[in-house]
């Protein structure tokens, strides 16, 4: 499902004699490709100027892409297009329309000579037109998309229940954030390693004892790991799906908000935890809010995995309902006393992410009312 980023409204997709566009019934909102604005003979000067502005750094105040989920630039043409605002994506060379603007966009009429394009421009509308072909493959309807892995790595990492990103979109800002925790992580791993039982017991969350050390073992449990694999694993998710989480939110949101969905997790395992006397460690409550977010707003991104050693390709949010079910048969086993991983945990962190994203879209949609009057 592809919405809106005006009203959130369901796009519907189209086809005419030159291409594929999304429109908004609701609003009558379009999202149309620079390549299909090209051959319906867009002036090629005023496409070049979009795009250049939308390559300028600064530019990324826009909405978010209902394709990628990425902010897209917001630019200004008054020139050419009599003062109105476009949202480009300069990932999915594509552009935005609000209602009736579509019908400020000159024709050729007024287009300069090909030979006075740039190179880096010229660059710029072929990979324009490489990318048209490549959303118009992805956006063929399927869920599941079966085929070969880009290398032979991604296989492996799929084979053993890592989900792959494919096509991720690129980041704007480097995610310190989400490095300096996982290197913090892996040193306190690699500190605690000789005498991890021990480090556990002192530092680890314990049900029985929610005030333990001033209730600072709330906090401490985050960075503990119970082994390798436990550290390995959380590591890959949280720098698989934290980047992209960081990039949009801001390293401070992203923050706040790995903080409440591990506390968040920590309050569930411990109200509802039967095995009151066991330490909890690891990161993967804050993980996992980060994972419901990333459901929700990167749910276009498609994630690779590996099923009976076939690679398949699946929008993420699939991936994350499928991990949810997993996660509430889990979560039944643990209060049964069968399970030592807490899915309750798990649980708890995935509400913190889908409240977190909610009030980021209630917030977004507040601006875009005060914007317009």
């Amino acid at each position: 499902m592809v919405n809106c980023p005006a009203c959130g409204s369901e796009l519907t997709r189209h086809r005419n004699a030159t291409g594929i566009y999304y429109a908004c019934g609701q609003c009558g909102g379009r999202m149309v490709s620079i390549a299909q604005l090209r051959r319906q003979h867009t002036a090629r000067q005023v496409l070049i100027d979009i795009w250049q502005e939308a390559l300028a750094d600064g530019k990324h105040q826009g909405r978010n892409c209902p394709h990628c989920g990425r902010r897209m630039a917001l630019i200004e043409l008054p020139l050419t297009l009599n003062g109105v605002k476009l949202d480009v994506c300069t990932l999915c060379a594509q552009i935005w329309f609000d209602p009736h603007e579509y019908e400020y966009v000159p024709h050729s009429a007024a287009e300069r000579q090909p030979e006075t394009l740039h190179p880096e421009v010229r660059k710029a509308v072929a990979l324009a037109e490489v990318q048209r072909i490549r959303e118009e493959a992805a956006d063929s309807g399927a869920v599941f998309e079966v085929g070969l892995p880009d290398s032979g790595m991604h296989y492996l990492m799929a084979l053993f229940g890592l989900p792959v990103e494919t096509n991720s979109p690129a980041l704007k800002h480097t995610p310190y954030v989400t490095r300096i925790l996982a290197g913090i992580c892996i040193l306190a791993f690699a500190l605690s390693a000789m005498n991890l039982g021990q480090v556990v017991n002192l530092l680890g969350f314990i049900p029985e004892r929610w005030f333990r050390l001033g209730g600072l073992t709330m906090v401490t449990a985050f960075f503990l790991h119970g082994g390798v694999w436990h550290l390995l694993g959380n590591m890959y998710f949280l720098t698989v799906f934290g980047d992209n989480v960081e990039d949009e939110l801001g390293s401070l949101r992203f923050a706040l908000l790995l903080v409440a969905a591990h506390l968040a997790g920590m309050l569930v395992h411990g109200l509802f935890d039967p095995n009151r006397a066991i330490p909890c460690v690891g990161a993967s409550a804050g993980i996992s809010g980060l994972m419901a977010y990333y459901a929700v707003a990167f749910r276009r991104i498609k994630l690779g995995i590996v099923i009976f050693f076939q690679w398949i390709r699946i929008p993420a949010y699939i991936f994350f309902a499928f991990w949810i079910m997993m996660q509430l048969f889990t979560a039944v086993s643990q209060i049964s006393g069968f399970s030592s991983v807490s899915a309750l945990a798990h649980l708890g962190g995935v509400a913190a992410g889908l409240v977190a994203v909610a009030l980021v879209r209630w917030a977004k949609l507040g601006d875009m009312r005060r914007a317009r009057g």
